[in-house]
């Protein structure tokens, strides 16, 4: 079987909320971590869409949610969600890297990005590679101007696997916000593949 093949164990209907606001299905206990699939077809589309999530505990309803009451005396403290719409200083605050001065240090920051997508895609936590992945892409950017220094062979390795970098980096931020794994998974395995290509021009470990 293709490794970004689904095998479907099990399938629930999904079917509209009361209110008409979502869309929810009824799959009685399960055991947890859980990964489900979620297939879509949305108006004029032919084919579904695919959806991907990893749940790792139970969620909480408020038991009345149409009359909560609120303390006003005891305000909780605010919670950073990775899923809310930062602003533009903020998204900037996060990918912002610092770009050491040697290549060998650049390639050794580009591969401890390389290790956290790599756990970021393990967790189903897709909506956060991101920010590895596009802090790999400039670190593999500043690389340009330390090329001059490789022999000619390793130039040309280099700068592929440069182009190669930046554009898979691109492909994960996209994928990563639509949560199709089979689709992360195959810009994860170019830019891995980049990755290890930069690490061997510069004989890094």
């Amino acid at each position: 079987m293709d490794a970004n093949e689904v095998r479907e164990v099990v399938a629930y209907p999904l079917a509209a909320s009361s209110d008409g606001l979502y869309l929810e299905a009824q799959i009685g206990n399960q055991e947890l971590p859980l990964e489900v699939v979620a297939k879509v077809r949305f108006d004029g589309d032919r084919t579904e869409d695919r959806f991907d999530f990893v749940f790792s505990s139970h969620g909480q309803e408020n038991a009345d949610s149409s009359s909560p009451e609120i303390n006003i005396d005891v305000l909780p403290e605010p919670v950073l969600d990775s899923s809310a719409e930062l602003l533009p200083g903020s998204i900037d605050a996060l990918l912002a890297v610092a770009i050491p001065g040697d290549p060998e240090s650049i390639v050794s920051e580009i591969a401890d990005r390389d290790s956290d997508i790599r756990k970021l895609l393990e967790s189903g936590l897709f909506t956060e590679i991101y920010i590895p992945a596009l802090q790999a892409k400039e670190l593999a950017l500043a690389l340009g101007s330390h090329t001059v220094k490789l022999a000619p062979d390793r130039q040309v390795v280099v700068t592929l696997a440069v182009k190669s970098l930046v554009r898979s980096a691109w492909l994960l931020d996209w994928y990563g916000d639509l949560g199709n794994r089979p689709l992360i998974q195959e810009a994860y395995s170019i830019f891995e593949t980049a990755v290890s290509h930069l690490r061997a021009a510069y004989e890094i470990q």
